[in-house]
């Protein structure tokens, strides 16, 4: 089952995101190769997790934390401004 899929294009700025899960785990890609302000993250990215938990910061954006990565320590994997959603 397909979580979050996200294609962006913007000005100088491209990125392509999927989060699905398949009963075990949940995968999660990233690519930014084609990404001008990237920086030293820039290229694809792949993993897998077990949890994703939501929190409210200070600032009042939502943040989406992933834990159990194959990869990487919990880490925030998108933020996002309260009460925003796409149709």
């Amino acid at each position: 089952m397909i979580l979050y899929e996200l294609q962006a294009i913007l000005t100088k700025e491209t990125l392509y995101s999927k989060i699905y899960d398949d009963g075990k785990v949940i995968h999660y890609s990233n690519d930014n190769s084609n990404d001008e302000f990237a920086g030293k993250e820039k290229g694809k990215d792949t993993d897998v997790f077990k949890e994703v938990t939501e929190n409210e910061n200070p600032q009042g954006e939502i943040e989406y934390f992933i834990s159990g990565c194959s990869k990487k320590a919990e880490h925030i994997l998108i933020s996002v401004k309260k009460n925003w959603y796409c149709k």
